[in-house]
């Protein structure tokens, strides 16, 4: 397939499936395979118009990249997105540290019901 003038007519003659996909960001999943680290390494190491040698997902999917394009990240676009990123990850570590928070309380409270008492102004 490497060598074919149309890597689809190519990979369907062979009676494979062709698939083609969205840009797709590091750590997110793979259309028909979910998230495979095996081929993450692949997609992001291949050039464009690069061809993969099979690569085994970790499932009972393998596959064979063709990269027909690619959207790096500029400098200029990470300094736009780096306030943003930093207060998202602020919320998030805040978000952790209330939640871990609230679970030391709950675990150390000590809450004794008095159910006589209870019972009286309920009027049970």
């Amino acid at each position: 397939m490497k060598e074919a003038e149309s890597f689809a007519a190519a990979a369907e003659e062979a009676g494979l499936t062709v698939s083609p996909s969205e840009p797709i960001a590091r750590g997110a999943a793979f259309p028909e395979v979910g998230v495979s680290p095996a081929l993450e390494r692949v997609v992001f190491a291949l050039p464009v118009n690069g061809v993969s040698e099979v690569i085994d997902t970790g499932g009972d999917t393998v596959a064979i990249v063709h990269l027909v394009g690619r959207q790096d990240v500029t400098p200029d676009e990470i300094a736009e997105a780096r306030e943003t990123l930093r207060n998202e990850l602020l919320v998030s570590r805040q978000n952790e540290f209330y939640s871990s928070y609230m679970t030391q309380v709950q675990q150390n409270l000590a809450i004794d019901i008095d159910y006589a008492t209870l019972d009286e102004i309920l009027g049970a």
